[in-house]
């Protein structure tokens, strides 16, 4: 009984000794000092400092493209565009798994290889960042055909600034640079006409007459007119397409005689009777075959006309502003 009357007196003892021990106050704030003053003045040292592993994204030296964690990106867009451009240059393609309005997930399209990124959107509802790249270095091969990511609006995208520093820029060149850069090339009429749409995002091209058919029915109803037959037989191959339509089409549109025509025509129905419908909908035969053309008009070439010669004399001024277009073809 001593030993515990004793343990007790002890323990008291202590606890008092506890008792008269001064309380430090911490008067420490975290969010004071000079690495938070003024945060809002300068958006871009602001993320520096939020994110000290952070880093703003920036064109490397020679086109190189790098993405590593913690890269910073002006907004989604900027991301996705340094994400496909990446996955190009590399040689992969990528299937995104996830893309909302905050995470942005995707991986390699090969099954067999583990390479996977994150990215999400920042506090500040604008800036995303890169979270996690996972299998940084492929397993898989790489693509060894087309890259499916490779499209005439990406190559409108990396190029547009080669195009607007020289509007002539020929096919060649362009997939020079392409190949340069990502290591990819394109077709020539593919980088054409991605060509033109760049040159009226670059000049704001413009049309003259906002429909031609209104224009020509209003200024000169009395003038024959007829359809470019190879432009015809494109749109025509597209909603029915197979040789046998295709060699239908020319039978029907090469027709000199009526009886030609009408048994192109029966093949036509016989194969397609939506064709027959098609072809019903453009309107006056003599604009498209040629034994309905007027035999007054010593011409009968159907697959050809006035619009691709005069459009071949424009050249690069048709993409141009009415005043810049009318200076180019003054000479002439």
């Amino acid at each position: 009984m001593e030993d515990e009357s004793d343990d007790v007196d002890d323990n008291n003892t202590e606890q008092a000794d506890y008792d008269f021990i001064p309380v430090v106050h911490d008067n420490f704030d975290p969010y004071a000092g000079p690495i938070w003053e003024d945060e809002c003045d300068d958006i871009e040292n602001y993320m520096a400092k939020l994110y000290k592993n952070g880093e703003i994204y920036k064109d490397q030296e020679f086109g190189k493209i790098e993405i590593r964690p913690w890269q910073i990106y002006t907004d989604k867009q900027h991301l996705r565009d340094v994400v496909r451009d990446y996955c190009i240059q590399s040689g992969f393609s990528i299937v995104v798994e996830k893309a909302n309005n905050q995470i942005y997930t995707a991986r390699c399209s090969d099954e067999t290889c583990f390479w996977r990124l994150h990215a999400s959107r920042l506090p500040d509802g604008v800036t995303w960042a890169i979270k996690s790249i996972q299998n940084a270095e492929h397993t898989c091969l790489g693509l060894q055909t087309k890259n499916p990511m490779v499209s005439a609006k990406w190559a409108q995208r990396v190029l547009l600034e080669d195009i607007r520093a020289h509007n002539d820029i020929p096919a060649k060149a362009l997939n020079k640079s392409l190949w340069g850069r990502y290591g990819v090339q394109m077709t020539k009429s593919t980088l054409y006409r991605m060509k033109s749409k760049a040159l009226v995002e670059i000049h704001g091209g413009m049309m003259c007459l906002t429909s031609i058919e209104k224009a020509c029915k209003d200024l000169w109803p009395e003038v024959d007119r007829r359809y470019c037959c190879k432009h015809l037989s494109v749109n025509f191959k597209q909603a029915f397409p197979g040789p046998k339509m295709w060699q239908l089409f020319w039978l029907a549109a090469s027709a000199t005689s009526p009886f030609v025509f009408q048994k192109a025509m029966k093949q036509i129905d016989k194969a397609k009777p939506s064709a027959r419908v098609w072809l019903a909908n453009l309107g006056e035969q003599s604009r498209w075959t040629k034994h309905k053309f007027d035999p007054l008009i010593k011409c009968d070439v159907n697959n050809t006309n006035f619009v691709e010669s005069f459009n071949a004399t424009l050249g690069i001024d048709r993409a141009r502003p009415v005043t810049t277009l009318l200076e180019g073809i003054n000479p002439f």
